[in-house]
Parts: C-alpha cells; sequence; structure tokens
C-alpha cells in the first residue's frame, strides 16, 4: 500500500520460508505488478533469495539449497485427494474423493482456478477499480479465497489466511458481517470434526462456502466500484 515494494517481497519470502501457503498470496502480487507498472519484475527474485536466507542454518548443517525449494514442490503432491476435510467447489461434483478422481480431475481443478483468478482480475480493470488501500485489501482477500475454494488438496487449515482478511474487512465493511459469520462457521465445523471427529456434512458446508464466495465477491466487488477509477501507473 506505501509502495516500498522492495519490502514487500522481502516479507513474502519471509512468509514463503514458513509456510507454501503464502503462494496464494502470489496472484495478488502480479496482479499490483501488471496494474502498477511500479517496480521491476526483478524483485520478485528477492523471495527465493530471502527463503535461502533464513533457511541458512539448516544449509550449514548439510542441507542442499535446492530441498529450500525441492520440499515444497514434493508436498504439493504429497496428498492425492480433491480435498482434505476442506469444503471445496469440488466436493459438490463428487463426495466420494478417490484417489482416481484426484489423477482424472487435479489438472482440471489448476486450469479451472487460474480461469477464475483471471475472471476476476479482468473485471477489475475493466471496471477500472481504483487500487487504493481498501480496495487492495479486498483484491488481495478474494484472490486468496478463490485459490483455496478451487484448487484440489486442500485441507482446512490452508484457509487461515483468507479468513483473516475476513476479520480485518468486517472492521471496514459492516455489510459483510453476514458473511464473516457464515465463513468462520464453516471454519469451525471443519476444525470441530478434526478435533471431535463429530458428524460433518462436507457437501453442505461446500454449498455453503460457495455461496458465501458468491456473496463476497458481489458485494466486495461492488463497493470497490464505488470507490473510483483505477489511478494509471507509469
Amino acid at each position: 500500500m506505501k509502495e516500498k515494494y522492495g519490502w514487500a517481497f522481502v516479507l513474502l519470502g519471509v512468509s514463503f520460508a514458513f509456510k507454501l501457503q503464502a503462494v496464494f498470496l502470489l496472484p495478488f502480487f502480479l496482479l499490483v505488478y501488471f496494474v502498477k507498472k511500479k517496480f521491476s519484475v526483478l524483485y520478485f527474485g528477492l523471495v527465493p533469495f530471502t527463503m535461502i536466507l533464513l533457511s541458512l542454518p539448516g544449509i550449514f548443517m548439510g542441507r542442499q539449497i535446492s530441498e529450500v525449494f525441492t520440499i515444497y514442490f514434493e508436498q504439493t503432491d504429497y496428498y492425492k485427494v480433491m480435498y482434505a476435510n476442506y469444503p471445496s467447489f469440488w466436493v459438490l461434483l463428487n463426495d466420494l474423493n478417490l484417489p482416481n478422481y484426484y489423477f482424472d480431475f487435479k489438472n482440471t481443478a489448476i486450469g479451472v482456478t487460474v480461469f477464475v483468478l483471471l475472471i476476476l482480475m479482468a473485471t477489475w480493470l475493466v471496471k477500472k477499480i481504483k487500487f487504493q488501500e481498501r480496495n487492495m485489501v479486498y483484491m488481495a482477500f478474494l484472490l486468496c479465497y478463490t485459490c483455496v475454494l478451487f484448487l484440489p488438496a486442500m485441507h482446512e487449515r490452508y484457509g487461515y489466511l483468507y479468513e483473516i482478511f475476513a476479520v480485518m474487512i468486517l472492521f471496514l465493511e459492516k455489510k459483510s458481517a453476514p458473511l464473516c459469520i457464515s465463513l468462520l462457521l464453516i471454519t469451525l465445523s471443519t476444525y470441530g470434526y478434526y478435533l471431535f471427529v463429530d458428524g460433518l456434512n462436507l457437501t453442505f458446508l461446500a454449498l455453503a462456502n460457495l455461496v458465501t464466495y458468491v456473496g463476497y465477491v458481489i458485494l466486495l466487488t461492488g463497493r470497490m466500484e464505488e470507490k473510483g477509477v483505477c489511478q494509471s501507473g507509469r
């Protein structure tokens, strides 16, 4: 927001060093790069540099530098299921979640995710949404939510990033209260199932999750549109 892009990418690298789910923020960084055109593409190189820097203790103890990255690539295909206790969009298409279902539809799910992300971004650009502070929070939230909802092999805990955004947005946009409550109830249900192994209707939660997502898209895009037109980059 303050256009301190170097520090922004360093902090993104810190996030990646701790958790792969920082990747859900990457579409937002790409959007800002292509729209604002105020920093070099080389800034993205600060992300792996920071990851290596924070991994030096492990490297000094004998791990390979390449493992800083390969460990994440291995994790992406570790759980061969379309969803893992998370009420994603794919629950609505098949609630059996068999391994062959994952191999048949994994690439399709990734393609659908990219398509939805591009539709959102294109909509904001066509509407000439202004890249001011509040709108940027809304955009980051919706892009993160899209990734978790539509990507394959998502766990309930992967939603922590957009769940934090939802609470932040509640203070910025009071009309989001019903949607925030719905989102957090869905989250409590999935965590409750993990903690207490109680009954869980994942299909119902997936439908509620999709409705909540669509509600956020309509509400926040409308609110962004009210904030004026996009400022041109350099």
